[in-house]
C-alpha cells in the first residue's frame, strides 16, 4: 500500500485528476479502495494480493490529492487551521475504531469475509458523492477559485468578527 501511495504521489493521481476531472477521480479512487479491499479478500494468490494493495495505496494518493486539497483551499484562511485540527482528529478516530470495528468482525468471520465485507461496504460508501449537493460543480473549480469558497457560499458558518 505504501509503494502505492508513493508511486501515485510522483504523478498517477495528478495525471488521473487532470484526464478524468476532479470529481470523478476522487469516486473513481474511493470506488477503486473498496473494490481493491473486497478483491483481495477474494485472492488466494500472494502476488494478486500484493497488487490489490498497491492499488489502494494508488487510489488513496488520488483521493488524497483530489479530495484534501480541494477542500482545504475552499476553508476561509482565518479557520483552516482549526479546521484542519479537526479533520486530522476525526482521521485519528476513525483509524482507531476501524481496526476495531474490523477485529470485532474478525471475531465473527473468517478474514477474507472481513476484507470482501469491509471492502464493498467502503466502495458503497463512494457512491454517496453523487447525492452530495453540488458536490460535482465544486469539484471542476479551478484551485483559484475554491480559494475561500466556504466562507463566500456559507458566510453565516464563518464569521469574520
Amino acid at each position: 500500500m505504501s509503494a502505492g501511495l508513493l508511486v501515485g504521489s510522483l504523478g498517477p493521481a495528478a495525471w488521473w485528476a487532470r484526464t478524468q476531472g476532479r470529481f470523478a477521480a476522487r469516486v473513481g479512487g474511493s470506488l477503486g479502495i473498496g473494490l481493491a479491499l473486497a478483491a483481495a479478500g477474494f485472492t488466494t494468490e500472494r502476488l494478486v494480493l500484493v497488487g490489490c494493495f498497491v492499488v489502494v495505496g494508488l487510489c488513496a494518493a488520488t483521493t488524497t490529492l483530489v479530495g484534501k486539497t480541494h477542500r482545504m483551499l475552499a476553508r476561509p484562511l482565518a479557520y483552516r487551521a482549526r479546521m484542519v485540527a479537526a479533520a486530522v482528529m476525526t482521521i485519528q478516530v476513525s483509524q482507531t475504531l476501524g481496526p476495531a470495528l474490523a477485529g470485532i468482525a474478525v471475531a465473527h468471520w473468517s478474514v477474507r469475509t472481513v476484507y470482501v465485507v469491509f471492502g464493498l461496504l467502503s466502495a458503497a460508501s463512494a457512491l454517496g458523492f453523487f447525492l452530495v449537493p453540488g458536490f460535482r460543480a465544486f469539484m471542476a473549480l479551478e484551485h483559484d477559485e475554491v480559494d475561500g469558497w466556504y466562507g463566500r457560499r456559507y458566510p453565516a458558518a464563518f464569521p469574520t468578527t
